[in-house]
């Protein structure tokens, strides 16, 4: 325990109306005048050195909430579409987070090591499962996923350009940025589960994540490994770049039947190889493509609420909404893949949307007065 310091008393004249706050606080909790005044300079020895030089001169602390309101709105009008502005105001909005929680706190004087450390930790959690600082991070993550799609869309939009006027190298850096872009995304995923587990969308964009970069090696080889490039090449850049989903689908579905060739042996026929890919490639392939399947289909901390309120959508919804969304087409179009993939499709409820309706229309009647 810590032992109690002896007092130094503070002598303060003060107005009526300020005494009488003192007071009623007082006769509220059953304690003393002193001890509310006691509570008040604790509390002001935990805010930060910004919060306290408000306080002291005067400025509400609305002042404060106007300053992330407008970061946060900024952040928003980046996020619509400019995705390395949007990390960087996200990445403001967490560290303004931190900052206001976390930032210029002590902990209190006298306690033992113990309680020291218990404070700090105690602390640092609270920093780290803030709401907003969730939102920023999650914002982070799905910019950097984004960033990472681009990426690869501006690769094989060089590569279908003339291959002499585009040096391979100048591609590869294209691909190298989107597949450590890709892992950037996926690193801040898995760091707000570990802190938020049970959260469905963190669950879906992380396999969504690790599922592009699967996609992302397959492509590279495609890109890389053909000198006179066959069809499947030209027709992978064109529907990529010119977003035709239902060419990229078929594009796919070949790619998955030769990625299954490779991993059998290669089709034997040399000339006839399309994809060159090393034992450390296919590996890598597959540590991303069972990642996404852990994270498509977990079997953990499903049912664990976040620490505040926030209506998250069930597991089920993302596969009743987003069983053809073409960040995880790598899954349905692989062979050694597809039957989990298949399996989490079968989990969706085609009734899904009316069966939501009737449960939030008989949660929020429409009789509710202003």
């Amino acid at each position: 325990m810590a032992k109690k310091e002896d007092g130094n008393a503070i002598y303060v004249r003060t107005t009526p109306t300020l005494k009488k706050v003192v007071t009623d606080a007082a006769n509220d909790m059953g304690e003393s005048g002193p001890w509310v005044i006691e509570r008040l300079i604790e509390a002001f020895m935990l805010m930060n050195e910004e919060s306290r030089r408000d306080v002291l001169q005067g400025q509400l602390a609305l002042d404060r909430v106007s300053d992330l309101m407008a970061l946060v709105a900024w952040s928003n009008h980046a996020f619509a579409g400019h995705h390395t502005w949007a990390i960087e105001c996200y990445v403001s909005l967490e560290e303004e987070c931190v900052k206001q929680i976390y930032g210029g706190w002590q902990p209190p004087p006298n306690l033992t090591p113990n309680e020291r450390r218990e404070a700090e930790e105690k602390r640092r959690q609270q920093a780290a499962r803030s709401p907003l600082r969730l939102f920023a991070r999650y914002r982070q993550a799905f910019s950097w996923s984004e960033l990472s799609l681009d990426l690869r869309k501006e690769a094989l939009s060089l590569a279908i350009q003339n291959e002499k006027s585009v040096p391979v190298r100048k591609i590869s850096h294209y691909f190298d940025a989107a597949q450590e872009a890709g892992k950037r995304a996926f690193e801040l995923y898995d760091s707000i589960n570990k802190v938020h587990p049970g959260i469905s969308v963190i669950y879906y964009n992380a396999a969504c994540c690790a599922a592009i970069r699967a996609m992302l090696l397959v492509e590279s080889s495609l890109v890389y490994s053909t000198q006179k490039r066959p069809k499947c090449v030209t027709d992978l850049c064109k529907a990529v770049v010119g977003g035709n989903r239902q060419s990229l689908e078929m594009v796919w579905s070949n790619l998955g039947e030769e990625l299954q060739k490779v991993r059998d042996g290669g089709s034997g026929v040399p000339h006839e190889k399309v994809l060159d890919l090393s034992e450390a490639n296919i590996a890598a392939i597959d540590d991303y493509a069972e990642t996404a399947i852990k994270y498509l289909i977990p079997t953990d901390n499903q049912d664990v609420p976040p620490p505040f309120s926030i209506p998250w959508p069930e597991q089920n919804y993302w596969a009743y909404r987003f069983w053809d969304d073409t960040d995880i087409l790598f899954l349905r179009s692989d062979p050694k893949y597809k039957d989990q993939y298949e399996e989490w499709v079968g989990t969706r409820d085609t009734d899904w949307l009316l069966t939501n309706y009737q449960r939030i229309a008989s949660r929020f009647p429409s009789s509710n007065p202003m």
